[in-house]
């Protein structure tokens, strides 16, 4: 009856901070099969940043037949997002090895503990990617992507690509003053509340196309030879 809002948080999230983080946060996915998740990244008022992952979760609680759409968020200061490079992919991968951004989650108590993080990464982007990104349509679409987003345009790089993949070899080619501010979905539907910089998409139909010209959200075609059915880190 409340309306959306945050099951549970950890001591550092005020009503300010937890408002912020239920605008950005999605109700629903694109590609809502259980194994189908996104990582999304953007930065939150007080110089903090913020780096989700949106999965699916177990049944609706209002019994309707539907499916939970859950968002668990990481909350940096910039001097902790600094450690990782300002890269979200990193912040993931290494989140995700020390069983945090997973599921399930005790949402029990409105209270969770503090999540403790290595100091600096323990992964670095996915090496094979960065081979084939190197060159040919995919680099060129990268680049150009880059380009845009250094210009303060807001993307979608649409195409055969892997979309988090597509984002580790895309965040470096950013300058370091664009990488503490940059936001992106590797998944997420466009919406008016959540402004991302750039939208990752396998896929994208004449209603989308609609929706990201709406926006004024420039396409980007990216083609690869190489197709990844689900997402990983």
């Amino acid at each position: 009856m409340k309306g959306y809002q945050l099951v549970s948080r950890s001591a550092g999230i005020d009503r300010d901070t937890g408002n912020e983080l239920c605008r950005w946060a999605p109700t629903r996915l694109i590609d809502e099969r259980p194994e189908s998740w996104t990582i999304n990244a953007f930065p939150v008022s007080g110089d903090r940043f913020a780096v989700t992952r949106t999965v699916v979760g177990g049944p609706e609680y209002s019994s309707r037949g539907a499916s939970q759409i859950v968002t668990s968020i990481l909350l940096f200061d910039d001097q902790q997002f600094s450690r990782y490079l300002h890269n979200p992919i990193l912040v993931a991968r290494t989140a995700m090895a020390v069983g945090a951004l997973r599921l399930p989650l005790d949402t029990d108590e409105e209270k969770l503990d503090l999540v403790e993080l290595p100091g600096e990464p323990l992964f670095k982007v996915p090496d094979l990617f960065e081979l084939r990104a190197t060159d040919g349509p995919i680099a060129e679409s990268l680049d150009e992507a880059a380009e845009l987003i250094g210009d303060s345009r807001r993307v979608a790089l649409v195409g055969q690509l892997h979309p988090v993949e597509a984002a580790a070899s895309l965040i470096p080619r950013l300058g370091s003053d664009h990488r503490a501010q940059f936001s992106f979905t590797t998944g997420l539907a466009p919406a008016i509340s959540r402004p991302f910089q750039l939208h990752l998409l396998s896929d994208a139909d004449a209603p989308m196309r609609h929706t990201l010209a709406s926006q004024s959200i420039q396409v980007v075609e990216a083609i690869t030879d190489s197709v990844t059915a689900s997402g990983r880190l």
